[in-house]
């Protein structure tokens, strides 16, 4: 019957040590998805920012496209594109042009901002997750310990344990 009792001990402490290894396996994958995720959201950050340095300069040359139009349809009325309402016209669309390409970079800023704050969240919590796990694996080879030395106490291993050992110890002269 010892055996017995001394087999279900093991088996329990087993059980504790395979689930801390499960949790531990679990927290791994976690912390690799999530670098995975933070890396994929830093990359979208900076792509976001270039394109939107691509779109300004797109924008850029079409506003001075739509201002080059104006001076020539301007010019082939006759009209002195350097004076008057055709340079205020000429002004007034480079000033849109302007608050447009800032438009642009300032929306795709915002837009990185965000993913690089997705990608700083995933790095915290693999860090968490990481420290979460390790603390549940450490409690589960605890709770292992615990269930096997409840169940050896249910059975009085250690009441014959103690009285073998007070048996053999040698009484104390006074």
């Amino acid at each position: 019957m010892a055996w017995f009792m001394a087999a279900m001990a093991g088996l329990q402490v087993a059980q504790g040590f395979g689930q801390a290894s499960a949790m531990e396996a679990q927290a791994d994958y976690q912390k690799t998805m999530s670098g995975i995720n933070q890396r994929n959201a830093e990359l979208q950050a900076k792509n976001i920012l270039k394109q939107g340095g691509i779109d300004a300069i797109r924008t850029k040359k079409k506003i001075n496209q739509i201002v080059g139009s104006q001076r020539a349809g301007f010019a082939a009325q006759g009209v002195d594109v350097r004076s008057g309402s055709a340079a205020m016209i000429q002004e007034e669309t480079m000033e849109a042009g302007v608050e447009e390409i800032q438009s642009i970079r300032n929306n795709a800023f915002l837009t990185a901002m965000g993913y690089q704050a997705e990608a700083e969240e995933r790095g915290r919590n693999a860090r968490i997750n990481a420290l979460t796990a390790q603390g549940q694996a450490q409690q589960s080879i605890l709770t292992g310990g615990l269930n096997a030395a409840t169940t050896l106490n249910n059975q009085g291993y250690f009441d014959r344990a103690y009285k073998s050992s007070a048996s053999k110890t040698p009484a104390k002269d006074k």
